[in-house]
């Protein structure tokens, strides 16, 4: 492996590593309401976005504070070495069509964003498929709680076979569409601002902190904004479940955004953004702040390229 692209990697573990954890308990409400099992219990205001904490409050009062971290754990798992992986693949592409390309061309980002996302979707499906049934569950649930992520796994598999695995699979290739655009948003800016900045001495040149993540969060918010209705229909393919002699409700990616929009109209293709928004804004901001200053600081001391 190239010590850049070494450098790539660590810097998008850690950055995800961060943001993961400091951003838990709205992952946690986000999945809730885009279930369809807790559907009723979404009120209109939370819909909107409005009573996202008091969600949080509420459900740490009736199921315990640990309840807002449920999931952690497999997120984490999962998170890491699929943002170390994502960032190893987008550096490594972006590196070589940089050779090739103009430096501030759009297909710079559009083709690596592209190719590391799908490297991520195919390899961590299962991991996120687990995440997604352990959160779902509540305390105080009837039915057999999955006791661990591998507990969820071996049972998911015993009761519905491999191809539950999949689940929710097509609805993360459909939503490449965000990864692209966020990471085109934020290249096409960082370019800009740099080209402006090109006269200016040394550190000055730089975007600094509070640059970093104004142009990250503003990105991931405009890429999610535009593509959300993704999101949910990949967590309604996650947590229905197989029954062979049943045909699932949501049958694909496509054909389940259809279902959805006929019965629950533009709520349900929008349930839980609010908290979604609350949720992967910041956490954009904290992962792309943590890789820039861990390209630039290994760019810096050890003369590593980026």
């Amino acid at each position: 492996m190239r010590v850049g692209a070494w450098v790539h990697t660590l810097g998008g573990g850690l950055g995800a590593m961060l943001g993961a954890i400091a951003t838990s308990p709205l992952e946690v409400i986000k999945t809730r309401l885009q279930a369809s099992h807790f559907k009723q219990q979404i009120s209109s205001s939370t819909y909107f976005g409005a009573n996202t904490i008091s969600s949080v409050r509420s459900l740490a009062k009736q199921e315990g504070v640990m309840s807002l971290y449920r999931g952690l754990g497999t997120h984490l798992s999962g998170v890491i070495p699929a943002r170390s992986l994502h960032f190893f693949v987008y550096g490594s592409v972006k590196s070589s069509l940089s050779e090739k390309l103009p430096k501030d061309s759009w297909w710079i980002p559009i083709l690596s964003s592209g190719a590391a996302g799908a490297t991520v979707i195919t390899f961590t499906q299962p991991i996120w498929l687990v995440k997604t049934r352990l959160q779902l569950q509540t305390t105080h649930a009837a039915e057999t709680l999955y006791k661990s992520p591998w507990d969820a796994l071996v049972k998911t598999i015993q009761n519905e076979g491999l191809g539950a695995l999949l689940k929710g699979m097509s609805a993360s290739y459909l939503g490449l569409s965000e990864t692209v655009l966020q990471f085109t948003i934020y290249e096409a800016m960082k370019n800009e601002i740099h080209k402006r900045r090109e006269h200016l001495p040394g550190e000055k040149q730089s975007l600094g902190v509070f640059g970093y993540i104004g142009i990250s969060c503003f990105s991931k918010l405009i890429a999610s904004a535009l593509t959300y209705p993704h999101e949910v229909i990949r967590t309604r393919l996650r947590e229905q479940k197989t029954v062979p002699t049943e045909m699932p409700h949501y049958n694909g990616a496509i054909r389940g955004l259809v279902v959805l929009a006929r019965e629950e109209g533009v709520r349900g293709l929008y349930g839980g953004m609010g908290a979604h928004l609350m949720r992967v804004v910041p956490n954009a901001g904290i992962l792309f702040l943590t890789y820039e200053l861990t390209l630039s600081y290994f760019s810096r001391h050890l003369q590593i390229p980026q």
